[in-house]
């Protein structure tokens, strides 16, 4: 009697272990077969849809094609770098954040925040800057000119 439940236990454990391992081919498969899929295109979206003014989404979207070599519509999944292009598209000053993925349709969203200037600084030199909330420089905008308060004989360093 004790070799019977043994043999009932072994067998349940061996099955259990199969079933196991044929869900695990089964993930590695599906996933393999996602990441072959090529990418549907390219969605930009700048301060979650609201105005914005200090960035553009074609020099964002230069940026994301430079760093996946050209085109995303139509490259595979597995050869876009997200975390290039994220560090890339996070490297303008204008950019606060920026979150970079794909979703369920393979299409590669692009989500950036803004910075937003509080103040513009005139220094001693005559050099002139932006800061934002968390006292960080930003350059001059070519697209915009915020009406902000101003601050003059700020010292250089």
């Amino acid at each position: 009697m004790a070799k019977r439940i043994n043999i009932r236990k072994v067998l349940a454990f061996a099955g259990w272990v199969t079933l196991g391992a044929g869900v695990l081919v089964l993930l590695v498969a599906a996933v393999q077969t996602r990441s072959s899929k090529p990418c549907a295109g390219l969605n930009i979206e700048v301060n979650d849809g609201k105005e914005h003014l200090y960035t553009d989404a074609k020099v964002i979207a230069a940026v994301v094609r430079e760093k996946a070599g050209g085109e995303v519509k139509g490259k595979a999944v597995k050869e876009l770098d997200l975390r290039k292009m994220e560090e890339a598209v996070e490297r303008d000053p204008w950019i606060r954040n920026a979150e970079i993925f794909l979703d369920n349709d393979r299409m590669l969203q692009v989500h950036v925040e803004e910075a937003a200037p509080v103040a513009r600084i005139f220094t001693v030199h005559g050099d002139s800057f932006f800061i934002d909330s968390s006292l960080r420089r930003l350059p001059l905008n070519d697209l915009f000119s915020p009406r902000l308060p101003v601050f003059t004989d700020f010292p250089q360093e």
